[in-house]
């Protein structure tokens, strides 16, 4: 009995320890502090570009 116990600590251990593995694989994967910032360039660029289209042509022209 107790070496069925021992194996089923060690099998508990041995997927925590892989949970934790893949968690860091997950977040190097997401990189959500990158992907932020590069949100924030593409809003960056949406917005000059809706304003240098403004200035030439003006919103009137693209809404109809």
């Amino acid at each position: 009995m107790t070496a069925d116990l021992r194996e089923y600590c060690l099998d508990i251990s041995t997927r925590c320890w892989d949970w934790a593995e893949h968690s860091q694989h997950l977040e190097d994967l997401l990189a959500w502090g990158f992907a932020s910032a590069i949100a924030v360039v593409l809003l960056a660029c949406t917005l000059v570009l809706l304003g240098v289209y403004n200035r030439f042509a003006g919103l009137d022209r693209l809404w109809g």
